[in-house]
C-alpha cells in the first residue's frame, strides 16, 4: 500500500491531522506535501501545558469556532465559520492536539478522550485523517472520537491512519474513491481504528496495520467494491460485512488476519495464500463464517483457527460458485476448549484441498455435503458425510484421495459420485476411512473418462477401519451387477474382484468395483466356442 510522505509540523503535539481547503462550501482536504508552516490546532478541552488557562471545552464541533486557534499566533482563523461549512485558510494544516488528559486539583491525572461532532450540513471530505496520541509523562494515551454527519477522503492515498491509543470513527464514511484505515503501530503501541457507522461507495477497502480495525455496525448494503486485509480487521456483528449480488469479495492478504468475534458473519467469496489468517479469538459457543452468498468462486489457502478458549469455529459454503479451501483448519489450545467444527456446503461447491487438524486424537471438525451442495476435493478431516440431496465427489479434478481420520456417512438421498479414468490408482477418486466406521445408502453416481477392459478394477473406499462396511449403496448389494456407458460393472464390498474369480484385489472391507465382459460378448464367445468344436469334430472324420 503506498503511504504518503509525512512532513514534520511545527508544534510537538500533532494528533489529528487535517489538510484542508474550502470550495463551494465544501471542507475539502489536500494533500500534506502542500502544508505551509502555519498550523491550525483543534484544542478540544484539552489541557495544553503550553496554555494551560486555556478554557475551551472538553468536546467540540466543526461549526464551533471556539474549539480553533493558530498556534503561531494564537488568534483564531477568520472567517471561523461561512456559508454553514469550517472555514479555514488553504495553506493551514489541521491537528488534533496530542496532550489529551483528564484533569483533578489543578493537575495532569491520567489519559483523558475528546469528542468531536461534524454538525455541518454540507459535504465534508479529507484527504486523510491522522490520529497519534503520543504518550504522555505519565503514561497516559488519549482516546479520540468523530461522529456527526457523513464525511468522504478523497486525494492521492485516502486513509484514516492511527498510530496508537484508540479512535473511534462513528460517522458514515462515504467512499468517493478506493480508501485505506490502517491502524499502524510503527512506533510500537497496539493501536485501535473503531468503525461505528456505515461505509458506502462503489469503490475498494484496504485495511493495513499490525494493529486492529473492528468493525462495530452493520455494513451490509454498504460498499460495493472488494476488501483487502493486509493488517487485522475484526468483525464483531453478524451483519458485519457486505455481501449479497451486486457486493464485493474478501482478499485476506499475505500476514493479513481476517478476526471473528461474537458473532456468525457472511461474505462473498473468501481469497487469501497460505499466510493469511481467519481466526475466531474471542466469545464462546459456535461461531464461524458463510461464504459464496453472490455466487462468486473463492480460492483460500490460508490458515483457519481458534484460539484462546474461544469454544468452537465453523464454515459454511452457500451460493452457486465453487470456493477452494487449500490451508489448515485447526485450534490453538486443546480440543476440550476449542475446536473446529462442520465445513458445511449448502449450496455450489466446496472444494476442500486442505487439513482440519485433530487435538490428542479427539475429534475435531467434519467434511459435509448436504442438501444442494457438492463437496470434492483431497483434504482431510475427522468425519466426511453427505445428507439426503448432497453430493460427494472426493477428487480434486476428479483424481485424488479424500480421507476420514474416523466416520465416513453416506446417507440415504445422498450421491456419491466418481469418474473412472482408468484403473491406475491416482486416475479416479477415492474416500479413505481411517478408523470409526464406513455406512452407506447413497446413490453411486459413476462417469467414465475411457474406455474400460474387462478386468479393470477400481478400489474406491479404502476401508482401513478394521470393521466391515455398514449397509450398501443404494440397490447395489454385494456382487451386484449394473451397467455405466455400455459398461457392465460388478461391485464388492469386501475388495473381491468377481471377474477374476472372486481375487482379494482390495482390503478385506474395501468397496471394489470389477469391468465385467457384456452379457452378448460371453454370447458370442460361446457361439465361437462351440464352432471351433464343430471344426475339430469333422477334421477328425
Amino acid at each position: 500500500m503506498k503511504r504518503i510522505q509525512r512532513r514534520e509540523i511545527t508544534t510537538s503535539k500533532s494528533c489529528l491531522l487535517l489538510c484542508s481547503a474550502v470550495v463551494a462550501g465544501l471542507l475539502l482536504i489536500s494533500s500534506r506535501t502542500a502544508l505551509a508552516q502555519d498550523t491550525i490546532d483543534w484544542t478540544g478541552g484539552s489541557m495544553d501545558p503550553q496554555d494551560t488557562g486555556d478554557p475551551t471545552p472538553t468536546n467540540a464541533f466543526f461549526s464551533d469556532n471556539y474549539n480553533w486557534y493558530d498556534l503561531n499566533t494564537s488568534g483564531f482563523p477568520s472567517p471561523n465559520v461561512a456559508g454553514g461549512y469550517l472555514d479555514i485558510d488553504a495553506n493551514n494544516l489541521l491537528a488534533w492536539q496530542n496532550a489529551v488528559l483528564g484533569s483533578g486539583n489543578g493537575s495532569f491525572n491520567g489519559p483523558g478522550s475528546r469528542l468531536l461532532t461534524n454538525d455541518l450540513a454540507g459535504t465534508t471530505i479529507f484527504s486523510q485523517i491522522y490520529v497519534n496520541p503520543e504518550q504522555s509523562a505519565i503514561g497516559g494515551i488519549g482516546t479520540f472520537t468523530l461522529a456527526g454527519n457523513p464525511m468522504s477522503l478523497s486525494g492521492p492515498s485516502p486513509q484514516i491512519e492511527v498510530q496508537n491509543g484508540s479512535f473511534t470513527f462513528n460517522n458514515n464514511l462515504v467512499m468517493i474513491q478506493d480508501t485505506t484505515l490502517d491502524a499502524d503501530n510503527t512506533d510500537g503501541h497496539t493501536p485501535y481504528l473503531f468503525v461505528g457507522g456505515l461505509i458506502s461507495g462503489n469503490y475498494n477497502l484496504y485495511i493495513e496495520g499490525a494493529g486492529r480495525t473492528r468493525f462495530n455496525v452493520a455494513e451490509t448494503g454498504g460498499y460495493t467494491g472488494n476488501t483487502y486485509v493486509g493488517g487485522t480487521l475484526s468483525v464483531t456483528i453478524s451483519s458485519g460485512m457486505p455481501y449479497g449480488a451486486g457486493y464485493g469479495d474478501m482478499y485476506v492478504q499475505s500476514g493479513g488476519t481476517l478476526q471473528i468475534e461474537n458473532n456468525n458473519f457472511t461474505l462473498n467469496g473468501l481469497n487469501g495464500p497460505s499466510s493469511a489468517r481467519v481466526w475466531k479469538a474471542s466469545g464462546s459457543g459456535t461461531r464461524g463464517l458463510t461464504v459464496g452468498a453472490n455466487g462468486d468462486n473463492g480460492d483460500y489457502e490460508g490458515s483457519y483457527y481458534v484460539t484462546g478458549n474461544c469454544g468452537t469455529l465453523s464454515f459454511t459454503k452457500i451460493g452457486t460458485g465453487n470456493q477452494i479451501f487449500g490451508g489448515t483448519a485447526g485450534a490453538g489450545v486443546s480440543a476440550s476448549t476449542n475446536r473446529i467444527g462442520e465445513f458445511l456446503v449448502s449450496g455450489g461447491t466446496l472444494t476442500f484441498n486442505g487439513t482440519i487438524a485433530a487435538l490428542g486424537g479427539q475429534g475435531t471438525g467434519s467434511l459435509t455435503a448436504g442438501s444442494g451442495g457438492t463437496l470434492v476435493g483431497t483434504g482431510t478431516a475427522w468425519q466426511v458425510e453427505a445428507l439426503n440431496g448432497g453430493t460427494l465427489s472426493p477428487g480434486f479434478g476428479g483424481v485424488g484421495t479424500m480421507v476420514a481420520q474416523s466416520n465416513i456417512i453416506l446417507q440415504a438421498g445422498s450421491q456419491f459420485a466418481l469418474t473412472l479414468d482408468a484403473p491406475t490408482s491416482g486416475k479416479y477418486g477415492q474416500l479413505v476411512g481411517q478408523a470409526g466406521q464406513v455406512t452407506l445408502g447413497s446413490t453411486l453416481a459413476l462417469s467414465l473418462g475411457y474406455t474400460p477392459s474387462p478386468g479393470d478394477w477400481f478400489d474406491i473406499i479404502v476401508n482401513n477401519t478394521g470393521k466391515a462396511v455398514s449397509s450398501i449403496f443404494a440397490g447395489l448389494p454385494e456382487g451386484e451387477q449394473f451397467m455405466v456407458g455400455g459398461t457392465d460393472f460388478d461391485i464388492s464390498y469386501t475388495g473381491l474382484d468377481y471377474y477374476n474369480g472372486a481375487t482379494q484385489v482390495g482390503g478385506v472391507n474395501d468397496v471394489v468395483l470389477s469391468v465385467i465382459p457384456e452379457p452378448s460378448s460371453l454370447v458370442l464367445a460361446g457361439f465361437g466356442l462351440l464352432g471351433a468344436c464343430m471344426l475339430r469334430r469333422r477334421s477328425r472324420k
